[in-house]
This record gives C-alpha cells, sequence and structure tokens, in this order.
C-alpha cells in the first residue's frame, strides 16, 4: 500500500521539529529545577549518580507539559515551509487532495492525545513518587554516614530533644573528633556534655545505635533557692552557676528513626496511574475524578492544537496573518489549557454522568472551530501569498 505523499512530505520534518523543542523545555525547566536539586544532593553527600536520577525523574512532568505546545509549533513551521517551497502546490497538482493536510495534522494531534495520557497518567505519577523516594534515600544515606564514618566538617543532629555537634578529626591518626551534646530545659536545668572519646556502637535488630562517651565533661545548670531579696542581677548570677562533672563512661541511646524523618510510601494523589474511567487507584472520589478530567482536558489539547496550527498556517497567508498567526494560535492554545481544565475538572468531579457528554462536547467544537475556518482558506494551505486581505 503506497503511504499518503503528504504524509511522507510532512512527517519527518513535523517530527524533528517536536523532539527538538521537547528538548529546548526539557532543557529550560531542567536548568530552572537544577539548583534546588544540586542543594538536595550536595547537602546530603549525595553523588553526580543522584543528581542525574532526580533530573531524569523530572522529565516526563514536563514532556505532558510541553507537549500541545510542540504540536502547534511543529506543524506550524513544517506546513509553512511545504507551502513556501510549493512542494504542497506540487501535490495539489498530482491530484492530493487539501483535507489530506488537516487529515495529516489531526493525526498528530491524536498521537499526541494518546502520549499525554501516557505521560500524565503513568509515567510521571510514576515518577514523582519514585523521586520523592530517591530524595529520603539520599537523606537517610547521609545520616547513616554521619553515624558510622568520621567526616571531614562539622555535622549537627536533633534527635530527642538532644543536639549532638561532632566535629571532625584533630589530627590524621584520630578516627573521631569531639561530640558535643545539649539537652533542653525540662523543669531541671539544661545539661551539656562535650566528650573528646567517644565511639557510634550499632544498629541492632530493630535500628538502635547507642553513643557511647568513654572520658567526657558534662555541664549541669545548677539552681539555687530563689531569695526574695535579690537583686535581679544576682539572680541571674545564681541561675548561671552550673557544676561540672567529669565522668568516665555514659552511653546515650537513640533510634534510626528518631533521626530520620518518617516517609509516607503510600501513594499520593498526584502519583497514583490512572486505571480507567473512575480515576485513580484509591483515595478521595471527588479529587480522584478531577484529576482524571484534568489529565483528559491536556491529552484533548493536542487534537486542538494540531487543528490550530492547520488554521494560523491558512490565515498566515494574509498580510496581517504574516505577522499575528502564530502568536494568536499560541495564545488560544494556552487560554483554551487554562479553560478545559477549568470546566472539564469542575466536570469530572460531578461524575462520569457530567464529565463524559462535556468532554466529547468541548472536544468536538474545539476542534470544528478552527476546521471551519481552515475549510473556507484552504487556498491559504497550499499556495503561498494567494490570500491577502
Amino acid at each position: 500500500m503506497r503511504r499518503n505523499p503528504i504524509s511522507r512530505l510532512l512527517t519527518g520534518r513535523t517530527l524533528r521539529l517536536l523532539f527538538l523543542l521537547l528538548v529546548l523545555v526539557e532543557a529550560f525547566f531542567t536548568a530552572e529545577s537544577l539548583e534546588t536539586l544540586i542543594g538536595i544532593v550536595v547537602g546530603n553527600g549525595g553523588t553526580v549518580a543522584d543528581l542525574l536520577l532526580l533530573l531524569a525523574l523530572n522529565l516526563p512532568e514536563v514532556v505532558d507539559f510541553a507537549l500541545p505546545l510542540a504540536i502547534l509549533i511543529g506543524l506550524y513551521f513544517a506546513i509553512s515551509a511545504a507551502r513556501d517551497d510549493n512542494e504542497l502546490v506540487v501535490c495539489a497538482a498530482a491530484g492530493v487532495p487539501w483535507r489530506r493536510i488537516p487529515g495529516f495534522a489531526l493525526r498528530i494531534g491524536v498521537a499526541g492525545c494518546f502520549a499525554s495520557i501516557l505521560f500524565a497518567g503513568f509515567l510521571t505519577p510514576i515518577a514523582k513518587y519514585a523521586q520523592r523516594i530517591a530524595i529520603y534515600t539520599i537523606e537517610s544515606r547521609r545520616i547513616l554516614e554521619e553515624i558510622n564514618d568520621p567526616s571531614p566538617r562539622s555535622s549537627l543532629r536533633i534527635t530527642r530533644d538532644r543536639t549532638f555537634i561532632a566535629t571532625p578529626p584533630d589530627t590524621v591518626d584520630s578516627k573521631r573528633g569531639g561530640l558535643f551534646i545539649f539537652e533542653e530545659d525540662k523543669g531541671k536545668g539544661w545539661r551539656a556534655s562535650q566528650a573528646s572519646d567517644w565511639a557510634v556502637e550499632g544498629p541492632t535488630a530493630d535500628a538502635a545505635y547507642s553513643v557511647k562517651l568513654l572520658a567526657f565533661h558534662d555541664y549541669r545548670e545548677y539552681r539555687s533557692v530563689s531569695d526574695p531579696e535579690a537583686s535581679p542581677s544576682q539572680e541571674l548570677a545564681q541561675q548561671l552557676e552550673f557544676a561540672k562533672i567529669r565522668v568516665q563512661r555514659l552511653s546515650f541511646d537513640f533510634n534510626l528513626r528518631e533521626m530520620i524523618r518518617a516517609v509516607n510510601r503510600a501513594h499520593e494523589v498526584n502519583e497514583r496511574v490512572l486505571v480507567g474511567p473512575a480515576g485513580l487507584r484509591g483515595g478521595n472520589t471527588r479529587i480522584v475524578d478531577r484529576n482524571f478530567a484534568e489529565i483528559m482536558a491536556r491529552a484533548m489539547l493536542c487534537v486542538f492544537a494540531a487543528s490550530v496550527a492547520v488554521a494560523a498556517v491558512a490565515w498566515s497567508g494574509t498580510r496581517q496573518g504574516r505577522l499575528f498567526a502564530l502568536p494568536v494560535a499560541l495564545v488560544l492554545v494556552l487560554g483554551m489549557d487554562v479553560a478545559a481544565r477549568a470546566l472539564l475538572g469542575d466536570a469530572g468531579a460531578s461524575g462520569p454522568a457530567w464529565f463524559w457528554p462535556a468532554f466529547v462536547l468541548f472536544g468536538t467544537v474545539s476542534t470544528a472551530l478552527p476546521m471551519t475556518y481552515v475549510s473556507r482558506r484552504r487556498e491559504g494551505i497550499i499556495a503561498p501569498g494567494r490570500s491577502r486581505g
């Protein structure tokens, strides 16, 4: 079976433009999020592989956002280039119907629609969940390294109302540096311990550790009985008096769960994949239905963008259209994105009985209007400069 000449003419250049546009948008959003992700990785002692993983998990969400605009711009320039090179005139002279041009664009739009559902409904939720767990893993790994291995820099951790500050070793022969532990005032005064010889033992089966202070000084607040006749300065001096005790051995026990924040391994609403028209697996029904409706609205936008691209090409053959066709088309697609997600989101929150009729009606009307304009100015698609006005 012979391939459609319009498809043979436009497919390659359209897909190349689509790919280039998606790469550019991905690069822009990646650069924007790079500083935040570098801060997470560097702050927790992560590696380049950790950074690359987090960046890769950002990509699916950006593709879904950029796809309708990439379809619009890619089709616009691909069809315009073929028209300006008189390639479409040759096709028309060979008997190829003009309707195959908008037909090709709509096929690209439908393919983009399914790709949008794939990304927004499956790949993006999976990537968001994986990124959240990956960040938790990086943070947890850093804490374990601080506990088990000496660090070349000072580290601070707080657990069970105790603040632990560990300093780096003073000499190359020392395994650990100093350790300072401060306990808040719980009614009996504050307590501070300073150790130069200490070790960490663990973990046990239940992830428990012990900080063994082998030789340290213990400082405790000493509160004398309040003297009603004492001046404010004398009372303050009494409160600042403390006892200094030299102790040979003491142990602070703690569980790893006290130092590593708990992570919710259940999938949040935006991390659950689509399983059908009912929305997402589990969760609040109204939120689930609205989420499903907004995903379908963004998918429908790909078809709308394809139809608007053809209409913009037809208008660009006029004097005004040469300047305003593409900017107006971009505004229409962005405006439709906001309107469709708002209207269909409300319909989806009301249930399938409201959503599906609204989806079909909205999709039909939004595609029919640009196609009506294309049918009236079809000569503007094929012949450059033939429709002036």
